[in-house]
């Protein structure tokens, strides 16, 4: 007989896991640990709002439920990426510079990526194969969620996450002779290949994304590709999407 698991039950299991990473996070960086632990939490609190945003939208009975597992996921995915960005020495959170140099590049490349984006959606909703989750977005609140769910959840799991842990692995294979742009180079294009295979049919595209949104990163950090990312699902899929009709 399989005894189904209380929601009290399943937020220690999610929570758990986020303890002893904290407590491992916490003896590897002593000294930057707390801005790791701060950077985290931001990052899972405000991923767990937008799933759960984007639940009610959806009338999923279970939010809270949703809001625990995706912000714990982001927690976890976040405070590993931090740790090995700091270990590896390559951009994190974000790039402590000229803030005026970091909007005028987040700036011009949120455009590019809009104009694309939305010359792309375009010429798919022309041809009639707009995917049915994209058709069943009704306002511009649940436009909103979804838009803001993509960016946070997908630039920390592909972004601050999966490329610094190719870079890693690539050090422990012996690649540490080797030159930093090439190891970059191979993590920014495993990590835009996995970006393009969660999109499925938009796999090209996805993965032409992907590796603009892993370079930008190198360069400036999370939070100005959550950002872009950000806007460039929003603007281009109000552009496109026929709002207010099911």
């Amino acid at each position: 007989m399989i005894v189904p698991i209380r929601s009290e039950e399943m937020s220690w299991l999610l929570l758990s896991p986020i303890i002893v990473c904290s407590v491992i996070v916490l003896m590897l960086h002593r000294q930057r640990a707390i801005t790791f632990l701060k950077h985290a939490g931001v990052i899972g609190l405000a991923s767990g709002v937008a799933r759960l945003w984007f639940a009610r939208e959806n009338g999923d009975p279970n939010a809270s439920l949703v809001f625990l597992e995706y912000g714990s996921l982001a927690w976890l995915t976040a405070l590993a990426g931090l740790s090995l960005a700091a270990h590896l020495q390559i951009p994190s959170f974000v790039v402590k510079q000229s803030i005026l140099k970091q909007s005028v590049y987040t700036a011009l490349f949120a455009l590019a990526v809009v104009a694309l984006n939305s010359m792309m959606l375009l010429q798919t909703a022309k041809a009639g194969a707009l995917p049915q989750w994209l058709r069943s977005i009704s306002s511009i609140s649940h436009l909103s969620a979804v838009a803001l769910q993509a960016g946070l959840v997908e630039e920390t799991i592909f972004r601050l996450f999966l490329l610094p842990l190719v870079i890693w692995i690539l050090v422990l294979l012996g690649w540490k002779t080797q030159r930093p742009h090439v190891r970059q180079l191979l993590a920014v294009l495993v990590a835009a290949i996995f970006f393009g295979l969660m999109h499925g049919q938009g796999f090209a595209g996805a993965f032409i994304f992907g590796i603009a949104f892993g370079y930008f990163f190198l360069h400036f950090g999370w939070l100005p590709c959550v950002v872009v990312h950000v806007l460039g699902d929003f603007i281009p899929f109000l552009i496109v999407l026929p709002l207010n009709e099911t």
